[in-house]
C-alpha cells in the first residue's frame, strides 16, 4: 500500500511515468529492492525524488559487510528529481536539501546513491543547483520531439536521413500501427529478446513475462507500436505516456 502523500505530491509537480509508485514497485520487485522516496517541503517549495534501496553487491564487498550497507539507484528509465519553480528559484533551499539527503542516507547505512535524471524535467539542473551539492555527469544524449506541433511541422523537423528511411520502408510495404498491447505482447517480447541477443546485451536489459504483465495493468498509460511487413510483425516499441510526456521505453 502506497503512502497517499506520494500521489498528492505528484499532483503538485510536473512528473513522468517513471515517478509513479506503481511503476517503481514493478522495478523494485524485478531487482529485489525496496521502494522509497525522499520529500522536502518548506512553505511553497517542494523537492521530491523516488529511488530504489538495495543491499550492496556481495561481489564487491564481503557478505558480512554487504548485509549491513545499502546503495540507492534510480529505476529503469528517466525519473530524476522533481521540484517546483519556488524550489528551483532558491539555491539555499537546494543546498540544504542536498545536505539533508546525504545525512538521511548516511543514517541508513547507504554508502552510495546514483540518480538518473530526466532529460526534460531536469534540463535546468546544472543551472539551479549550487556547484557543491551533487556530482552531475553528462552521459549521452536523448532526442525530444514536441508533439504539440502540427504533423507537417514535426515531419519538417525530422532529420532528412530519417525521412528517407521512412519513405523507403513505406515503399517496401512496411505498415506502422498502434495496437492492443496484450494481443501482440508475445510477438514484441520475441523480437525484443532476439534484438538483445544480437547485441549481446547485459542480463539487466532482459525482462520476464511478469514484468510486462504488470506494466500492462497500467493500460491507459502503456502503448505498443508495431511495424508489419506482409502481415508479419517485424519491429515494435513499448511507449509510456503520462502528464503530456510519451517515453520510448523499450524497442
Amino acid at each position: 500500500i502506497f503512502n497517499p502523500l506520494w500521489s498528492q505530491i505528484l499532483e503538485k509537480l510536473d512528473c513522468d511515468f517513471y515517478h509513479l509508485p506503481k511503476y517503481l514497485s514493478i522495478e523494485a520487485k524485478r531487482i529485489g529492492a525496496i521502494l522509497e522516496a525522499f520529500l522536502a517541503v518548506d512553505g511553497e517549495k517542494i523537492f521530491f525524488v523516488p529511488y530504489l534501496l538495495r543491499k550492496c553487491d556481495e561481489s564487491i564487498l564481503s557478505s558480512a559487510i554487504a548485509n549491513n550497507f545499502f546503495d540507492v539507484i534510480s529505476p529503469y528509465g528517466y525519473p530524476g528529481f522533481l521540484y517546483n519553480q519556488e524550489a528551483a528559484s532558491d539555491p539555499s533551499f537546494l543546498k540544504a536539501i542536498a545536505d539533508e539527503l546525504v545525512f538521511a542516507f548516511s543514517s541508513k547505512n547507504i554508502c552510495s546513491a546514483f540518480f538518473r535524471l530526466h532529460p526534460i524535467l531536469n534540463r535546468d539542473v546544472l543551472d539551479i543547483f549550487p556547484a557543491d551539492t551533487f556530482n552531475f555527469t553528462e552521459n549521452g544524449e536523448t532526442v525530444a520531439v514536441d508533439l504539440s506541433l502540427s504533423e507537417d511541422r514535426i515531419w519538417t523537423n525530422t532529420r532528412s536521413t530519417h525521412r528517407n528511411t521512412i519513405y523507403r520502408c513505406k515503399r517496401n510495404g512496411m505498415i506502422p500501427k498502434i495496437v492492443d498491447a496484450r494481443q501482440y505482447l508475445s510477438e514484441f517480447m520475441a523480437i525484443y529478446r532476439e534484438n538483445l541477443d544480437r547485441l549481446a546485451a547485459k542480463s539487466s536489459y532482459y525482462f520476464d513475462l511478469d514484468y510486462y504483465l504488470n506494466l500492462l495493468k497500467l493500460e491507459k498509460k502503456v502503448h505498443l507500436s508495431i511495424v508489419e511487413l506482409e502481415g508479419r510483425v517485424i519491429a515494435g516499441s513499448l511507449l509510456l505516456e503520462h502528464d503530456g510526456i510519451v517515453q520510448y521505453h523499450l524497442s
